[in-house]
Parts: C-alpha cells; structure tokens; sequence
C-alpha cells in the first residue's frame, strides 16, 4: 500500500491498484496447484479453508478501496 504512495497519485486509482494487486485469482491456481502436489484429498481441506478467507480478503478489497479515496477527500 505504501509503495504506491509515490507512482499513483489519485485515491481511487491507488485503491484499484492495490485491491489488483493482493487479489489475484489464488483461488482457482492455487486450488489446481494443490489438487496436482497433494491430491484429491488436499483439495477437500483446502476448500473448506477458502471458504473462510474468501470474506476477509473481501472485507480487506472494500478497506483497499475505500481509505485512499478518503485521504483525497481529507487531503492527506
């Protein structure tokens, strides 16, 4: 978040940067990396785990967007 500070200067384009940056597609890579190193049986557990850090990353893409476009306003 930090090191976008001095390439982008506009708070909504900073917050789009930053969400595209962290928020990838882990999901279906890293659900096919798992399922080809450590079989099928991997890919159950890991599933049920995604289910839990899917609303944290979601809540983490709103607070991505939402405190640069806050600073602008503030002028901070």
């Amino acid at each position: 978040m930090v090191a976008s500070i001095p390439f982008i200067q506009d708070g909504r384009d900073r917050g789009v940067f930053i969400q595209g940056a962290y928020r990838s597609n882990y999901a279906i890579v890293g659900l096919a990396i798992i399922s080809n190193l450590l079989g099928e049986s991997a890919l159950g557990k890991a599933s049920i785990i995604l289910a839990f850090v899917l609303p944290l990353y979601n809540v983490l893409a709103v607070i991505a967007l939402i405190v640069p476009l806050k600073k602008e306003r503030n002028g901070i």
